[in-house]
């Protein structure tokens, strides 16, 4: 019975650390559309097509 719960445990902690991975990369993305939308790429030269036109 400990073992089953064991297992249930760390499922449960293994569910917790995807959905914070996921959130982590959500959160990532949005930053990056957020720079990419308020021109802050343009100091960061070569990324794009944005940074060739503010050139």
């Amino acid at each position: 019975m400990t073992g089953y719960q064991t297992r249930q445990f760390s499922k449960k902690r293994t569910t917790l650390l995807t959905v914070a991975v996921v959130g982590a990369i959500a959160a990532s993305m949005l930053l990056v559309n957020f720079d990419l939308f308020s021109g802050f790429t343009r100091d960061k030269p070569g990324d794009g097509g944005s940074t060739g036109e503010s050139r």
